[in-house]
């Protein structure tokens, strides 16, 4: 009988070993699942920084194309239309800058009359 209660006491230890093994198996088992689902979800944040990251990208290039282009038109043009004024030509522009030139020859040459 002795013997018996040994092999019974060798299997109870086998089976309680064998118990712990498997438990730590399905816990490590579980723990790698739950990761993968949060390398996902980390992967998923990180696709969608990136894509706003691209806009803001693309934005800012639409922007300097804009800006390259409004420099790129002449001096009246670029000031009319940063003002919403109407546009100016530069034939109108010399017609009213020999304007004012006679004008203001024309006062300094009266002043100048009433002084003699």
């Amino acid at each position: 009988m002795k013997k018996e209660k040994n092999k019974i006491k060798m299997y109870l230890a086998v089976a309680l070993v064998m118990l712990i093994i498997i438990t730590a198996w399905i816990i490590n088992l579980k723990n790698s699942f739950n990761k993968n689902n949060e390398a996902d979800l980390q992967n998923q944040k990180l696709k969608q920084i990136v894509g706003d990251f691209n806009k803001i990208f693309i934005n800012t290039k639409n922007i300097k194309d804009q800006m390259v282009k409004t420099l790129n038109q002449s001096p009246t043009t670029t000031s009319a239309f940063l003002q919403g004024r109407p546009k100016i030509s530069p034939n109108q522009l010399y017609k009213i800058i020999d304007k004012l030139n006679t004008n203001n020859n024309s006062t300094s040459t009266t002043s100048t009359s009433s002084e003699l």
